[in-house]
């Protein structure tokens, strides 16, 4: 088993260190330059935590339960290049917002970044401390992209604040968001397009309970978005739209042992309320997962999930869902570990994750709740660890039914597109292939592979074939990054309309310590200058060069 977990957690940190299409303002925000030896030291605190867990009866349940959800998380999620840097933080161990000040100290980073001319700027403060019983950490960050072509620069402020005390925890974001879209790369007429966002949020968590054998919690979570934009050109659609989302519920975890299995029982039961521009959805929800072991299959490692829901909608059909899955891995020998798992997925997904989970363009215009997928997933792999390699692959037979797909749409003028959001009310089938890898050659150069493989072929924007491929080499005070990224032909629309090429692109991040309280980075994105098209006429942001430095004290 814990040779499991190891391999799962180095498994993770290979997927987010391989995706090359990460943003570039997080992937050098001053954390590259100790990424993997931060990735290392959370492995080693996640191996500690699972030799707690096999003394079931010893263990505290509130860190059993914080691992747990860790656990859980690398096992559901299917991998998606949109995952960054940022997911990492959430998922190893730093879900607690005060984790990272326990590891080190505050910080202060500032940067220049340039396409054509030296235009992009970023500085940012992330400061910590403690008084009297209230822990709080204020993160304070502004970024000015800069003019990539006509029409492109951006501009961001960040303001976050946690809190803690006692058996209280608090959070407190706005986000500011002033941007202007990129003209297309063949047209000497630009069509004014840009937005101003703003994101405020609150989240407050109280601890009820707290003792060995159980826990419950209550939580409460506040959202609101307001988008304030030039809407294309005498089109139907718009970029003007608000989001209000508010999310109450109530958590409770216990440990059941008996003589014949041994359980982790978790329980959620909540309501959503999720308003965005002309729809407006509330879900009544509960969900319960159950880690297990069974003592005459105590090789075996199980989980099952379930989840009900019963949502009224005002621009589609009421709905009630029902989603549950089990999933079990056995190690079969020191090297060879083999894994599968049947579920039903019939979640409602909230505006803001529609939103954000599209990687190519933040460009997403106005919709309405829309109908909630229907998927019924297999899956089935396994993982073989030899010395040095790592090697994992995975198959997966996904139908669904009302699946989310995201397409272009232009305006009356044709001299803009953007993105919008539907359900595909057709039942389709197809196949997902994955295969990750790991190669350390010594304790300096190691290399990260990810290929996924996608059948479908009737939505848009679901490249058949995506690959990343990574290069780490660290010496002394220096570490060096390569990244190559391969998306395969695409469709900006459904049913193979206005296809978009294939594409690859070459990154570079090299970061130099100075000492241990200061450090430099140096990027290059897109190397090459590939200038392939991610809408009908739009290409993808040319080559960036970055420089920072990021002080500790």
């Amino acid at each position: 088993m814990k040779k499991y977990l190891f391999l799962t957690c180095l498994l993770l940190v290979s997927q987010i260190h391989a995706q090359g299409d990460f943003e570039l303002e997080k992937s050098v925000d001053g954390t590259s330059s100790k990424i993997y030896t931060e990735d290392r030291k959370l492995l080693d605190d996640l191996s500690a935590i699972e030799k707690q867990e096999m003394e079931l009866k010893d263990i505290d349940v509130d860190t059993f339960v914080n691992f747990e959800k860790e656990i859980f998380a690398l096992d559901n999620i299917s991998y998606d290049f949109n995952n960054k840097y940022d997911f990492l933080n959430e998922n190893l161990g730093q879900k607690d917002s005060f984790a990272r000040a326990k590891q080190g100290s505050n910080n202060f980073y500032f940067g220049l970044s340039s396409y054509d001319k030296l235009d992009g700027l970023e500085y940012g403060l992330e400061y910590l401390n403690k008084y009297e019983g209230l822990e709080y950490k204020a993160n304070i960050e502004r970024k000015v992209r800069g003019e990539e072509r006509k029409n492109t620069d951006k501009g961001m402020d960040k303001f976050h604040l946690d809190l803690a005390y006692d058996n209280i925890k608090g959070q407190f974001k706005v986000d500011r968001l002033d941007e202007n879209y990129g003209g297309m790369k063949n047209s000497t007429s630009q069509v004014e397009a840009s937005r101003k966002l703003l994101e405020l949020e609150g989240i407050f968590e109280y601890t009820v309970l707290d003792t060995a054998q159980e826990n419950y919690k209550v939580n409460a979570e506040i959202y609101y978005a307001d988008s304030d934009s030039v809407s294309l050109s005498t089109s139907p659609y718009t970029r003007e739209w608000t989001n209000t989302a508010i999310n109450l519920y109530g958590t409770y975890a216990k440990m059941l042992n008996t003589e014949a299995s041994s359980h982790l029982l978790e329980g959620k039961i909540g309501y959503l309320y999720d308003g965005m521009y002309k729809g407006k959805s509330g879900t009544l929800y509960l969900e319960g997962k159950d880690r297990f072991r069974i003592s005459a299959l105590n090789d075996i490692d199980f989980r099952s999930h379930f989840a009900i829901e019963s949502s009224s909608k005002e621009t589609s059909s009421d709905e009630f869902n029902f989603s549950a899955g089990l999933s079990a891995r056995k190690q079969i020998d020191n090297h060879l570990t083999l894994f599968g798992s049947l579920a039903k997925d019939n979640r409602n997904k909230q505006a803001r994750d529609i939103r954000n989970n599209f990687e190519y363009t933040s460009d997403i215009l106005a919709f309405n709740d829309l109908k909630t997928e229907d998927n019924y997933i297999i899956n089935a792999g396994a993982s073989y660890l030899l010395d040095n390699i790592f090697v994992e692959t995975s198959a997966s037979l996904i139908r669904s039914k009302d699946k989310l797909f995201y397409q272009q749409v232009e305006s009356d003028t044709g001299k803009e597109y953007s993105i919008t959001p539907s359900s595909y009310n057709k039942t389709l089938t197809w196949t997902e292939l994955a295969l990750r890898a790991t190669y350390t050659f010594d304790e300096n150069l190691r290399t990260e592979a990810v290929i996924d493989y996608n059948s479908q072929d009737k939505l848009s924007y679901i490249p058949n074939i995506k690959s990343a491929l990574s290069a780490v080499y660290n010496f002394d005070k220096y570490e060096a990054r390569a990244n190559f990224r391969y998306n395969g032909d695409m469709y900006a629309n459904i049913n193979k309309q206005n296809k978009l090429d294939s594409y690859t692109a070459f990154d570079l991040i090299t970061t130099y310590n100075f000492n241990s309280n200061m450090s430099g980075v140096f990027a290059i994105e897109n190397i090459f200058d590939t200038n392939k098209e991610v809408l009908t006429n739009y290409p993808v942001d040319s080559r960036k060069f970055t420089l920072k430095i990021n002080m500790k004290f």
